[in-house]
């Protein structure tokens, strides 16, 4: 009996730059066996700047060093899971006097790949992207003079809180497996979507605000994958 098919595959980051803190190396070992067994993760890493824990499928992955900390979690089910997890994680970091509880923030980012399957043909969905999503004008594909067989889309755009770095398109197996080289199984044929959404702060911030950004931007990139997603594909 072979596994199924993935129907939907998604890779979740978080990374908090920080003003540099030194005090942090004196901790790494205390830490990475502490916070080991608050998150329930067994493996951990030790390195010169920063420590890791995770688990032994790399599904989730936990950082911290002495001027970044951050997370990633492969295929989060609901909309709430990576959020949560991070909560989590950040909480008891923030709690280690050493760490503190508010810092001075260089730059904020929540990064999320999607795959969603395609039940058809990658000409298929290659002409529903090209005609839900990204247009080319009648007289541009007249000067093409050829037969499209590929198309990405980097944009960029701002919101009321922040900035988001995008890219999209149809993907075969092979390509997707090229993003998302730990997961076996996946379809043949899917919608790619990619969100790098950040700020630069440059300014102090509270655990309560970097953990309410948190929630916020992977809500939100969340969304937008369901929502363009639905757009091309139904």
């Amino acid at each position: 009996m072979t596994d199924s098919i993935l129907e939907s595959i998604n890779n979740f980051l978080i990374e908090i730059r920080y003003s540099p803190n030194a005090k942090i190396l004196d901790y790494r070992g205390t830490w990475a066996e502490t916070v080991s067994k608050h998150m329930e993760l067994n493996e951990w890493q030790i390195q010169e700047n920063r420590f890791d824990i995770y688990d032994k499928q790399n599904i989730r992955r936990f950082f911290v060093s002495y001027r970044n900390a951050g997370a990633q979690i492969r295929n989060c089910t609901t909309r709430n899971h990576f959020p949560d997890q991070v909560n989590k994680f950040l909480r008891y970091v923030f709690d280690q006097k050493a760490f503190g509880s508010t810092l001075f923030v260089e730059r904020f980012g929540v990064r999320a790949r999607f795959g969603t399957a395609f039940n058809g043909t990658y000409e298929e969905l290659l002409q529903r992207y090209t005609t839900k999503f990204i247009t080319i004008n009648p007289d541009a594909q007249k000067l093409i003079n050829g037969k499209i067989v590929d198309v990405g889309a980097p944009i960029d755009f701002s919101t009321s809180i922040g900035n988001i770095k995008s890219t999209s398109g149809p993907m075969p197996k092979k390509q997707l497996q090229s993003v998302f080289n730990n997961e076996d199984n996946l379809p043949d044929v899917a919608l790619f979507f990619d969100f790098d959404y950040w700020v630069r702060p440059n300014t102090t911030l509270t655990d309560k605000e970097i953990l309410s950004k948190t929630k916020l931007f992977s809500g939100e990139v969340w969304d937008l994958n369901e929502k363009l997603s639905s757009l091309i594909l139904k």
